[in-house]
């Protein structure tokens, strides 16, 4: 739990995006990249029944499943859609949400921190409610998903891209 509240104070910004009507958020910092679905040259295996992955860069990166962390229903592709390339714990995957709503600096004077930060309890894949000014968003336990998801892939060579298992969801 004081880790929780220590991580908070390194957040240097903050991705805010949708999920079945849910706001999450995540640190801007492990999102290196934000794509458009139609920018894939095969988006379609998105959802897919085998192989959930996305390949870009060269690299195919698992796609987590909204329903199985979050209880969210994963909705169809539209034109607000975006998929998240997540880098944590030293692997990258790839999460599609409905839309990404904002994009949030942080500029801490003095060291101040203007976050506040709530533990969640009721779904182990979520860390707690983040407080920002009037808003307030889920955060997710993305280091908690890349043990899982590191768990399910076999076989696998590498974490940062290159993965070559199946993902067993």
């Amino acid at each position: 739990m004081k880790n929780d509240f220590a991580y908070i104070n390194t957040l240097k910004g903050l991705v805010i995006f949708m999920m079945d009507n849910h706001e999450l958020c995540v640190n801007i910092a492990e999102v290196p990249a934000i794509i458009k679905p139609e920018d894939l040259k095969k988006y379609f295996t998105l959802y897919s029944s085998g192989n959930k992955t996305v390949k870009q860069y060269g690299s195919n990166f698992p796609v987590i499943d909204g329903n199985t962390f979050f209880r969210c229903e994963t909705g169809e592709i539209t034109s607000d859609s975006r998929i998240l390339l997540i880098n944590c714990d030293n692997m990258i995957f790839a999460l599609c949400a409905e839309k990404v709503l904002e994009i949030i600096t942080l500029n801490r004077k003095n060291g101040e921190n203007c976050l506040m930060f709530t533990p969640f309890e009721g779904n182990s894949y979520i860390k707690g409610t983040i407080y920002f000014e009037d808003n307030a968003w889920l955060l997710p336990d993305f280091i908690k998903i890349s043990s899982e998801l590191q768990a399910r892939l076999a076989p696998c060579t590498d974490y940062s891209g290159a993965i070559t298992g199946r993902l067993k969801i």
